[in-house]
């Protein structure tokens, strides 16, 4: 309560501990404490494995309906954010937070207020799957500290897990507070479980009829002493005690292990992972014969190691359904998941199968130490229990993929209208034809199998002519209307992305460039077939999602009766088209190399860059703003506004950590492109700020300017390094070669000039362009360079000799835009026409083009991995086109 109260206090209290120190009892009470006395704002448990809880996709929309519900004042502000973004669920986490929480918060005016104090609680954040999210969590909860219309506090437990640690290691000292449960003296904690011990043996006694006496303070001395300052350990010993018709018989078994089995130097956890080889050996196995003991160890490993995997609970039927092999009454294989399960209620959660309230409720694990200790072989030194997590997931793949096979097929729901929208499918006719079981393997069959090996991902069937191969081959349109069904088509998008990323990483097929559809060649390789399909299919989604989305029986009219004449998937699929619709339809023959247009700007869109790690896009536009797109799903993860004019270009830094935006209102900002916060302004120019570019180890920024000057700037402390002066009319554009000991700035003067920057002075300059250069670029290997002018020409220049290696004209080439690919074979200038164009810079051989844009190209991007280009526009769109291919 101090730590709340204190107006000078940090707004962060990170509680950590190691597991089963007691951290989520902790975070309960302090949640019930603030809730009673009305300062409780919101509440989120992290849990892995349980759906929605064990990852950030729910985190911030919880939270902000929570935030509605406590305080009265702060609700129209959020109805009005998802008024006006109503795909607010799809955005990033950064964009939520803003949008969600952080605006509608600072929007509040009642003076009564600002006085007051709100506590989030948010437990067990170690327990959220993406480490990027919870890196980004703690970024976001740093903000809270400009909130002036309310005090918000923010309580956190968790683990001392590595990203956790670093992401409060970096945070100013200000904004946070600490606790480390496993650092307070042992007599405290010892005394503490002492109590625990006390209490609730003392009720066994009571509810038993035990003797006064039992079980005595030496016993519970040792028991407190087997601890060693873990309160899970407490629990489950007293739950082992307590679900025993021989609670001193089970008390002995705790005392007994522990004595027989110390060795002389333990681990940390060596007592607590005692006592669950204790609880298993007693409640799996019991007095069974060798043949007995392998049947039952399998079963173990085949459904509780199944539990500890789940990347959502299920309850015994779903269980039943999902794991026990076909045959048998659905009876029968109830029978045999709760003969297993019933028995561990020490270690999980199982509901009372007579009860018709809770036999259909999920079941769970008690402590995620539990799953810690069987997944790992030093820790559960019982070869019997031992959960092999590879294996567990290969099964897992296994059965969603015949699970699927078994259950879907076309327009399940019986909907038979193609125009019937989602949102009129009632939930009991989703539970009828799609139960809980079906709709956990349609949304998470592939990520058990990224969770595999390479080669343990084809021998699960990702192969050509593999499980996964025959699946999509006959219900990959059947998967998709599940999907759409049960509102997950986003998720669709980026496991048709996974599935083709584990072909290519895998390396079990070749990729080739696309230069234009019609062009389209695949090399002999590996698995070829599959990656085709998939391939395809990430083509069909990408074009029909939002359709499909909507009302999933589209599939099969407009979907496929509008796709490419050569599309696999309508090749494969046209039996499954209802009868009405014609083939006759006037389609392409093969799909536009264009994935997607990202619509977002108001205005023309003058640049855009990929992130390193290609997880973002940024694009610069004349309506004064930079937008951060997801290029997987084409998704906006938010808008960054501060600059006063027109926005002419972006850079990430080498690490992603910085966005550097530049504008014609004569400043560059630094943005937190995770956060979507600005860092710093950089003044100096005195002329808009025409291009940026960060060195490549990231401790330089250059910017240039219509007044006539490249600046130099640390982007870390925010200080002009230097200024450049050479040009004689305003720079357009700037590049550091490859190894960051050249700069390249590209004039209107019709030159371009190379900086040493070891000695900031002129190392040459390039002349040849009859009109003003607007754009310059480094090949890969900084052998060469290719300013593009506007005289409709790119000239090739040795970086060393600084002479010319050859000019390419075209009638369309705009002189803003050039860049290489990743490779170093393909030169890509822009175009007046609205085309992107590839030159081989050996021969100086056209390619080919894409055309998709209405009007000029300002920008060309290529993805880190080449498998994407984005290009810019003034027709105020940003085109995200495809260069990898697997279609024939």
């Amino acid at each position: 309560m101090a730590w709340s109260n204190d107006p000078g206090g940090a707004c962060i209290f990170w509680l950590n501990g190691m597991a089963g120190t007691g951290k989520s009892t902790i975070a309960r009470t302090v949640a019930r404490d603030f809730d009673e006395i009305g300062r409780l704002g919101a509440s989120f448990f992290f849990s892995r494995g349980r759906g929605d809880l064990g990852h950030a996709t729910r985190f911030f929309t919880s939270v902000a309906a929570q935030l509605a519900n406590t305080l009265p004042a702060v609700k129209p502000h959020i109805s009005a954010a998802i008024a006006g973004s109503s795909n607010i669920c799809e955005q990033g986490l950064g964009e939520q937070w803003k949008r969600l929480i952080l605006q509608p918060l600072s929007k509040l005016n009642d003076t009564l207020l600002q006085s007051q104090i709100l506590v989030l609680v948010f437990d067990a954040l170690d327990e959220c799957e993406n480490e990027n999210d919870i890196k980004l969590i703690i970024r976001l909860f740093t903000q809270a500290k400009v909130l002036n219309t309310i005090r918000l506090r923010i309580f956190v437990t968790s683990r001392p897990e590595t990203p956790i640690r670093l992401g409060f290691r970096d945070m100013s000292r200000a904004l946070h507070q600490d606790f480390v449960l496993h650092n307070i003296s042992s007599s405290i904690v010892g005394r503490d479980i002492t109590i625990f011990f006390q209490n609730r043996l003392g009720m066994i006694r009571k509810e038993r009829g035990l003797p006064q006496e039992w079980p005595g303070g030496q016993k519970i001395k040792l028991l407190v002493q087997s601890a060693d300052g873990l309160f899970i350990y407490a629990a489950t010993a007293c739950r082992f005690i307590q679900d025993s018709i021989d609670p001193e018989h089970r008390l002995s078994l705790i005392l007994q292990d522990n004595r027989d089995k110390r060795p002389p130097e333990k681990s940390p956890t060596w007592e607590l992972d005692s006592l669950y080889i204790t609880v298993l050996e007693h409640l799996v196995i019991g007095c069974c014969d060798e043949y007995e003991r392998e049947m039952l160890s399998n079963q173990f490993r085949q459904i509780v190691g199944s539990i500890v995997i789940l990347l959502d609970s299920l309850s015994a039927t779903a269980l039943a359904n999902l794991l026990v092999e076909k045959g048998g009454s659905l009876g029968e294989k109830e029978k045999v998941v709760m003969n297993m399960l019933v028995p561990l209620g020490t270690v999980l959660d199982v509901p009372i199968w007579d009860d018709p309230h809770s036999r259909n409720s999920p079941i769970r694990l008690l402590h995620p130490s539990f799953r810690d200790f069987l997944r790992s072989g030093q820790r559960c030194s019982n070869d019997l229990f031992y959960v092999d997590g590879e294996k567990a997931h290969f099964n897992l793949v296994k059965r969603c993929l015949w699970l699927m096979s078994y259950h879907l097929r076309r327009d399940i729901c019986h909907l038979n209208v193609p125009a019937t929208s989602v949102k009129d499918v009632d939930s009991s006719t989703m539970k009828r034809f799609l139960p809980v079981e079906v709709q956990y393997a349609c949304r998470y069959w592939v990520e058990h199998l990224e969770h595999l090996q390479p080669s343990q991902r084809e021998k699960a069937g990702l192969c050509s002519n593999g499980e996964v191969h025959k699946f999509l081959q006959k219900h990959l349109l059947h998967w998709l209307e599940a999907l759409s069904l049960i509102g997950k088509m986003p998720e669709g998008v980026l496991m048709i992305r996974s599935l083709q990323s584990m072909l290519t990483v895998s390396g079990l097929v070749n990729r080739i460039l696309v230069l234009d559809a019609d062009l389209a060649n695949t090399k002999p390789g590996k698995h070829i077939d599959l990656f085709a399909l998939i391939h395809d299919a990430k083509r069909f989604i990408l074009n029909y999602r939002s359709i499909i989305g909507e009302a999933p029986l589209q599939l099969y009219c407009s979907a496929l009766g509008f796709s490419p004449k050569k599309s696999k998937v309508r090749r494969e699929f046209w039996n499954q088209a209802f009868s009405w619709v014609t083939s006759m339809l006037i389609t392409e023959q093969n799909w536009s190399p264009s994935l997607q247009a990202l619509e977002g700007h108001s205005r023309e869109v003058e640049a855009v860059i990929f992130s390193p790690d290609g997880q973002l896009l940024a694009s610069a536009s004349w309506d004064n703003t930079v937008v951060l797109w997801d290029p997987v799903t084409g998704a906006s993860r938010g808008t960054l506004k501060g600059h006063s004019d027109g926005v002419t270009a972006v850079a990430f830094s080498p690490d992603g950590y910085l966005l550097a935006s530049a504008s014609l209102d004569n400043t560059v900002l630094l943005w937190d492109p995770v956060t979507g916060t600005s860092c710093r302004t950089l003044k100096g120019h005195s002329g808009g700020v025409t291009a940026v570019a960060f060195s490549p180890d990231g401790r330089l920024l250059a910017s240039t300017s219509d007044d006539r000057t490249v600046m130099l700037w640390d982007p870390a402390a925010g200080t002009l390094r230097d200024t450049l002066k050479g040009h004689s009319d305003g720079i357009n554009a700037v590049a550091f070669s490859p190894d960051g000991r050249l700069l390249a700035s590209a004039s209107r003067d019709k030159t371009v000039i190379l900086w040493d920057l070891v000695t900031g002075t002129s190392h040459g300059t390039l002349e040849g362009h009859p009109d003003w250069v607007g754009a310059a670029a480094f090949s890969p290997d900084g052998e060469l360079i290719a300013p593009a002018s506007d005289d409709r020409r790119a000239m090739l220049w040795d970086s060393t000799t600084e002479t010319s290696r050859g000019t390419h004209e075209s009638h369309s080439i705009h002189a803003d835009v050039v860049t290489f690919s990743g490779d170093g074979l393909l030169l890509a200038p822009g175009s007046r026409d609205g085309t992107v164009m590839f030159w081989d810079p050996a021969t100086g051989a056209l390619r080919g083009a894409l055309k998709g844009h209405s009007d000029l190209v300002t920008a060309v991007t290529y993805s880190p991995d080449g498998h994407l280009l984005a290009s810019a526009s003034n027709d105020g769109t940003v085109m995200l086109w495809d260069t990898v291919t697997g279609a024939p």
